[in-house]
């Protein structure tokens, strides 16, 4: 028996097209290629490696002398690699791009001094009240149909936003978070 230990085209480019991504999102951040909404630049980034892996299904298609069943396992190890890596990389994506505590902290180190409550809250809010983050954090539940508006009262959506809470709930609850 004759055991191979170098990963396949399909998975060895799935690994790369991962690896990739931080990369594509540097490059898809300035110049001429700048996608401005983080996150259709999150979105295109992940089409671009998703080409670059299907690619390299392409390559180990053409190329292939395996059986039907081997390439249908490489293709399944494959994805799961690139959705592993892709998940991986939203999770540092959305820490540095929206993460409340880091931008927090960002806003602090700023200033370069010791600040009351209400100095720093003006420092992260460039000026504002805590009102105004606050609205603006509600124009978020607001846009994905979470929440409404209505004679001075925030209400959750009936459907979405219940649905979105009880889940949260229970998530929060199996991963031992606070409610």
């Amino acid at each position: 028996m004759n055991i191979n230990f170098l990963p396949s085209p399909a998975i060895l480019g799935a690994i790369l097209a991962s690896l990739s991504l931080p990369i594509l999102l540097i490059i898809l951040s300035h110049g001429v290629w700048k996608v401005r909404a983080l996150g259709k630049r999150f979105i295109v980034a992940c089409w671009l490696i998703i080409g670059l892996w299907l690619v390299s299904l392409g390559f180990e298609i053409a190329n292939s002398q395996e059986s039907l069943a081997l390439l249908l396992s490489n293709f399944f190890a494959g994805a799961l690699i690139l959705m592993t890596g892709i998940l991986c990389n939203f999770t540092l994506w959305t820490l540095v791009a929206w993460g409340f505590t880091l931008s927090m902290l960002i806003a602090l180190s700023r200033e370069n001094q010791p600040l009351t409550l209400e100095d720093w809250i003006r420092a992260y809010t460039n000026g504002q009240t805590l009102e105004t983050f606050t609205l603006d954090r509600l124009g978020v539940l607001f846009h994905f149909g979470l929440a409404t508006y209505d004679n001075d009262r925030v209400i959750i959506t009936a459907k979405v936003g219940f649905l979105v809470a009880q889940i949260t709930r229970l998530l929060r609850l199996f991963f031992g978070l606070k409610q």
